[in-house]
């Protein structure tokens, strides 16, 4: 209903893209404020804990989502069928994964008293992402974004606003507390959205639920898997790494720097990239592909440019608002971490050249070398006496620069086009 009305209106191109915009602000805003407004060791809690939360989302869901939403596409098997099955691959993996979950937060380095809150966290995290999910195949897009909205922005909104009256919330617990209220809320709007699409009295995991049905989805999905692990391992281990050979107040350091380069290649994404990248799809194997990936290519190199020279204005004044000088001390950190993400971005169009042309294969495989690359580089370098902080960003930069040459290397060796520009 929410987005039929906004059809009839015509505003659902624009307030899809204004939600999207505000949850992509919002985390980018937390980061900022808690740092101005925690002391260090709370920052550096709060970005490995959130990082790990990221990790094991991604591990526990396996992907699965890349088979699920393909059923309920194709409509080979009712959408009870696959709801079902949906929810028992879920919760089994989560049971199973506990364990792996604990262990993983017992070697962090974080408080163990925050050990059940991480694991409410991670559950209802990974919940909410599969909702969210099965909105955006549905072509509920607004609903989605509403559903984003209440998991990654409005909280903050809130634990802002209250801080900002009261600065005795000002503290890493009560962040928490509201993170989970928020994900409460989008899990309950999630499941009201998906019950006006589904009716949920036939879904039976007992009777509809086959460990065949999922065995078949795994096995669909676990080349995806190892790619998007192969990525995930590399942005929880250079966090762990600064934390735990340097110190949990570095963290605080990395993790600020981090979020900020990172909306390089978020903007880019929303901007470029979400715009080439299914036109280069349809495109292959047409005469056009290789003049739009040219294209696709010079796009994202005059607009990553632009944004690493605008986000190296906006690290200054962000600097000047937290005022904590100790940070300038590691601007090169940062800078380091702007340039790995111009790079990351410079790879995603080789990512989406492979992808056109049915090549995953060569994306799983640049994605698992450049992460051995990421390894080795920083085993190297932290023998070396290197500080870890700057081991992890260069260790980050290694290994975006190593995607952009595995995947572009193999798309000139796949002979798929016959190309007269790279």
């Amino acid at each position: 209903m929410m987005d039929f009305l906004f059809k009839i209106n015509g505003l659902d191109k624009l307030v899809n893209l204004g939600l999207r915009g505000l949850s992509l602000l919002s985390k980018l805003f937390l980061v900022i404020y808690i740092t101005k407004l925690f002391v260090p060791a709370d920052v550096g809690q709060y970005i490995l804990f959130s990082s790990f939360i990221i990790y094991l989302v991604g591990f526990i869901g396996f992907e699965f989502h890349t088979y699920s939403s393909r059923q309920l596409i194709r409509g080979n098997d009712k959408d009870y069928v696959v709801i079902s099955n949906l929810l028992l691959f879920y919760v089994s993996s989560f049971v199973v994964c506990v364990p792996l979950s604990i262990a993983a937060y017992y070697f962090s380095g974080l408080s163990l008293k925050y050990i059940f809150i991480f694991l409410i966290v991670l559950l209802l995290e990974g919940a909410t992402l599969e909702i969210f999910r099965i909105l955006v195949v549905m072509l509920k897009n607004i609903s989605a974004s509403l559903l984003l909205f209440f998991k990654t922005a409005l909280w903050i909104v809130f634990f802002s606003g209250l801080t900002y009256i009261n600065d005795d919330f000002a503290y890493f617990e009560y962040l928490l507390y509201l993170w989970v209220l928020g994900l409460l809320l989008s899990l309950i709007y999630g499941l009201f959205s998906l019950s006006k699409l589904f009716d949920f009295s036939k879904v039976n995991i007992l009777k509809y639920g086959k460990y065949s049905w999922i065995k078949t989805g795994m096995k669909t999905s676990i080349f995806m898997f190892i790619s998007a692990q192969a990525v995930l391992v590399v942005f929880v281990l250079d966090k762990w790494m600064v934390s735990n050979f340097d110190s949990i107040e570095l963290l605080a350091v990395y993790g600020l720097f981090f979020g900020i380069s990172s909306g390089i290649y978020s903007f880019l994404e929303a901007s470029v990239i979400v715009y080439f990248y299914p036109k280069l799809m349809r495109s292959f194997p047409g005469e056009e592909f290789n003049g739009l990936k040219t294209s696709f290519l010079k796009q994202v190199f005059y607009v990553g440019s632009l944004l690493v020279v605008f986000s190296s204005v906006i690290i200054f004044l962000v600097l000047d608002w937290i005022d904590k000088e100790h940070y300038r001390g590691l601007l090169p950190v940062f800078f380091i971490l702007a340039f790995a993400n111009f790079f990351k971005s410079m790879a995603a169009v080789y990512h989406y050249v492979l992808y056109s042309a049915s090549l995953d294969g060569k994306n799983v495989i640049s994605n698992v070398l450049s992460m051995c690359v990421f390894i080795f580089y920083c085993l190297i370098s932290l023998s070396l006496g290197v500080s870890a902080i700057y081991s992890a960003s260069l260790g980050v930069l290694t290994f975006f620069i190593s995607q952009l040459v595995f995947k572009f290397s193999f798309w000139k060796v796949s002979g798929c086009l016959s190309e007269k520009s790279v």
